[in-house]
């Protein structure tokens, strides 16, 4: 058997994203909890993947410091498989300002930054990975 593709189970996570108080000049904020995906077997990966971030962002899960993402990266992917509880706590710190650089990407065409976020934020989701697995060496074709 060799590993061939990946099927991928997306799971966004929408509202509710909470608005925590922050000091003016610091940076906002925004939490939300989420459950550990069910049925989750032991070749199943789990990443959480943000798109489209305008701030400098930290992201922190069940309080633990993941990654300080820089503005104006695309798409940030982090495996958080081996950190998940039952309940988790997700938290974005947003820098108070948007990145000022002509390079900061938009959202891809049927994307768009999320309201919440104030537009400092693209998608954020779960993306569950399960390596697909295919016979080989391959059958003869008729």
């Amino acid at each position: 058997m060799s590993e061939s593709a990946v099927a991928i189970h997306r799971i966004r996570l929408r509202g509710p994203w909470q608005r925590q108080a922050a000091p003016a000049g610091a940076a906002t904020p925004f939490t939300r909890r989420f459950g550990r995906p069910t049925g989750l077997d032991g070749g199943q990966r789990v990443y959480l993947v943000i798109d489209v971030l305008t701030a400098a962002t930290c992201v922190w899960l069940n309080s633990q410091l993941l990654a300080e993402v820089p503005a104006g990266t695309t798409t940030w992917r982090y495996d958080i498989t081996d950190r998940l509880t039952a309940s988790n706590l997700l938290e974005l710190h947003l820098a108070s300002e948007p990145a000022a650089s002509p390079l900061v990407p938009l959202p891809r065409a049927g994307e768009r930054a999320e309201d919440w976020s104030e537009g400092r934020i693209g998608e954020v989701r779960l993306e569950i990975c399960q390596p697909v697995r295919e016979a080989w060496p391959p059958s003869p074709s008729p």
